[in-house]
């Protein structure tokens, strides 16, 4: 069963060429990928979280948000039932109650779209699983696998490069990279190594990203840029005021190396025979 919301998404993406694309308006955070959630009476509640990309549109401008729940992969989402529709939404959360009987125990993902006066926007939380369900429809996929990719159609009246120029994007570092769904993604800051390394093992900081290959030609971006933030200190140096010594290279005159060649009297013989 497919929503017609979407059924819908070929034609929008289709249109995508008209406007100018700007980064992602919602930066989901949570659900976490792999969060399970158990019904407790008749329906599981689960709390959809985002914030703010910092470019425009702001999300305060969006008018309408309609959350859909979905199952299947990404280049076949199926849409189970939706859990609210044309919510006007003042708060940066939106906890979904699914009831048990829309499908059975699995994996499923929450489509969130946002409606702006100058366009849409689709983006999806991560993959969770869900418990304790009574309904007859099987979910499809692994809570290991990427989210779909996110849609953004807003005629912004800009250049991708001036929005970028423009992007107040503190809030979207707070994000780990690897729960980032939006086209513009944000990266931790470079830090410097320190003076001493004690550390005998080493270990990932952030758990290995999944890999996944499109298997026809895609209609928009994934992603367009990662944005990296600057330095948020700075780090001294000196000059190196003491003399260097007379000969740091080990240098020498050639003519201390150069030994004048020498032939003994006695080995100026003549050393063969006349036979004539």
């Amino acid at each position: 069963m497919k929503s017609p919301l979407l059924h819908l998404l070929p034609l929008l993406v289709s249109t995508l060429f008209f406007v100018s694309l700007s980064s992602a308006d919602v930066s989901i955070s949570s659900p976490k990928a792999g969060s399970s959630f158990t019904v407790s009476g008749s329906s599981a509640s689960i709390t959809v979280s985002w914030i703010d990309s910092g470019t425009s549109p702001s999300i305060d401008d969006a008018e309408t948000f309609t959350f859909t729940l979905c199952t299947g992969p990404n280049s076949d989402i199926s849409a189970v039932t939706t859990l609210a529709s044309n919510q006007k939404i003042s708060s940066s959360s939106f906890t979904a109650s699914i009831p048990d009987t829309v499908g059975a125990d699995g994996v499923y993902y929450i489509q969130v779209y946002a409606v702006y006066s100058s366009g849409y926007t689709i983006h999806y939380t991560r993959r969770f699983q869900l418990n304790g369900m009574t309904g007859t429809i099987t979910p499809v996929g692994l809570v290991t696998d990427a989210p779909p990719t996110a849609q953004v159609a807003i005629n912004t009246g800009t250049t991708e490069a001036a929005a970028i120029a423009t992007m107040s994007v503190s809030a979207s570092f707070s994000v780990t990279y690897t729960l980032q769904t939006g086209i513009y993604r944000f990266a931790p800051m470079q830090m410097q190594p320190g003076s001493v390394v004690t550390a005998t093992t080493w270990s990932r900081k952030y758990p290995a990203s999944a890999v996944t290959y499109y298997s026809t030609k895609a209609t928009s971006a994934s992603q367009v840029s990662t944005l990296t933030p600057g330095w948020s200190y700075t780090r001294t140096s000196l000059i190196n005021y003491v003399s260097p010594l007379g000969t740091p290279t080990a240098f020498y005159p050639a003519s201390q190396k150069v030994i004048k060649p020498t032939i003994k009297t006695t080995s100026n013989v003549k050393r063969f025979f006349d036979l004539d």
